[in-house]
C-alpha cells in the first residue's frame, strides 16, 4: 500500500511537471512570433520609378521570406538584408529588415500582399501609382523635371510614312552621380520598324528649373516598314545612387540604393504610300542627288582604251539598303562592265 501510494504521488508530479514544461513551451513560441511591419519610401510613386518596399522584424522570424506575391503587380529588380542586435538594460533585441526594390508593373491602387515567413506573416499594405504620358513630337519627360534621375524622349513626327525616317532622341537627366549604371536600347513593342543608332553620344550640364543636370543624349533613326500603329517600348535606366555625392564608393559609407528609371512609350501613326503616287520606287527621303565622276577627269575616249564613271545617288533621311538600283546607261557603241555598287 505505502509503495503504490508513493507511486501514484510520483506521476502526478511527473504529469504537473509535463503540464508546467508544455506551457511554458507555448508560452515561449508566442512570446517568439516576430513583429513585422511594412513600409515604402515614398508614395505616390510615378509608374516609371523604382522605389523600396521595407519589411522590418522585430524578434526572430519563423522563416525565409517568399516575396513571389510580388511579382504580380511588381517586378522585383533587388533585395537585401541587414541585421541589428541590441542590449539594453540586460535584454537582449534583435531586428532584421529587408528592403525590396521593385518596379510597378502597372498604375493604379496598387496593393503589396502579405508575405510569408515561414509561419510568420507581413500585413498587406497599398501603395499609389501614377500614371506617365505617352511621347510625342515634343518633349516627354518622365519622373518630373524635379526628379534628381529622369529620362525624356522626342520623335521629329508621330505621323511619318511607310518607310520615312523618323527621328529618336533620348535624354538621361542626372542631378546625382550615379554608379553601375545601364541604359536599355529602345524596341519596337508593336509593328514593324528597323532602328538604327546615330553618331556617338553627346554630354553636356544644362539646368531645368534651377537644378544642374549631366545630359546624355543619344538619337536613333527609325524606319517604319508596315502603315498603321508603331509602338516603341520605355527604354530602361538602372544604377545605383547615394545619399550623398561623397559616400557613393566609400564602403563604409551608407549602401547604395538601386533606382530604375523608364522612358515613355511612343507611338506613330504611319501613313501608307499615297494613293496616287505612280512612280517605280517609293521613297520618301528630304533630300536625293544625283552626280557623276569621271576618271579620267575630263574623260577622253579613245578606241581600246577603258573609261570610268562613277554615278553617285545620295539620300538623306534613307538607309542605303533601300536605294533603287542604277539601270546602266551606257551607249551601244560602248561596252559597259559594271562593278558591284558601293553603299
Amino acid at each position: 500500500m505505502v509503495a503504490r501510494a508513493r507511486h501514484g504521488y510520483g506521476t502526478g508530479a511527473l504529469l504537473r511537471g509535463l503540464l508546467c514544461m508544455a506551457l511554458l513551451v507555448l508560452a515561449w513560441s508566442g512570446a517568439a512570433r516576430a513583429d513585422i511591419s511594412v513600409a515604402t519610401d515614398r508614395d505616390p510613386v510615378p509608374m516609371d520609378q523604382s522605389f523600396q518596399i521595407t519589411f522590418s522584424a522585430r524578434g526572430s522570424v519563423d522563416g525565409d521570406p517568399d516575396f513571389d506575391p510580388l511579382r504580380k503587380d511588381f517586378q522585383v529588380l533587388s533585395t537585401s538584408q541587414s541585421s541589428n542586435f541590441s542590449i539594453i538594460n540586460g535584454h537582449v533585441q534583435s531586428s532584421k529588415t529587408w528592403t525590396v526594390t521593385v518596379l510597378p508593373r502597372r498604375a493604379g491602387r496598387l496593393t503589396i500582399p502579405a508575405i510569408a515567413f515561414g509561419a510568420d506573416h507581413s500585413p498587406a499594405s497599398t501603395v499609389q501609382i501614377t500614371t506617365t504620358a505617352p511621347g510625342t513630337a515634343g518633349s516627354a519627360g518622365q519622373g518630373g523635371s524635379d526628379a534628381d534621375v529622369y529620362l525624356e524622349v522626342q520623335v521629329s513626327t508621330t505621323e511619318p510614312y511607310v518607310q520615312a525616317q523618323v527621328i529618336y532622341t533620348l535624354r538621361l537627366y542626372r542631378a546625382v552621380p550615379t554608379a553601375n549604371a545601364s541604359l536599355d536600347e529602345p524596341q519596337v513593342q508593336q509593328g514593324d520598324a528597323v532602328i538604327e543608332r546615330l553618331d556617338e553620344d553627346r554630354n553636356y550640364e544644362t539646368r531645368v528649373n534651377g537644378k544642374r543636370y549631366a545630359v546624355v543624349e543619344r538619337k536613333y533613326a527609325v524606319y517604319p516598314q508596315t502603315s498603321g500603329s508603331i509602338t516603341i517600348g520605355p527604354v530602361r535606366f538602372q544604377g545605383q545612387v547615394a545619399p550623398d555625392t561623397f559616400s557613393l564608393f566609400d564602403p563604409f559609407g551608407p549602401r547604395p540604393k538601386t533606382i530604375v528609371r523608364q522612358s515613355a512609350p511612343v507611338t506613330l501613326a504611319v501613313k501608307a504610300v499615297p494613293a496616287a503616287f505612280n512612280g517605280a520606287h517609293w521613297f520618301p527621303a528630304r533630300h536625293v542627288t544625283l552626280s557623276e565622276e569621271w576618271s579620267p577627269d575630263p574623260p577622253a575616249f579613245k578606241v581600246g582604251e577603258p573609261v570610268t564613271r562613277t554615278l553617285i545617288l545620295s539620300a538623306d533621311g534613307q538607309t542605303a539598303s533601300q536605294l533603287p538600283e542604277l539601270p546602266s546607261v551606257a551607249p551601244s557603241a560602248f561596252r559597259a562592265y559594271p562593278d558591284q555598287p558601293e553603299l
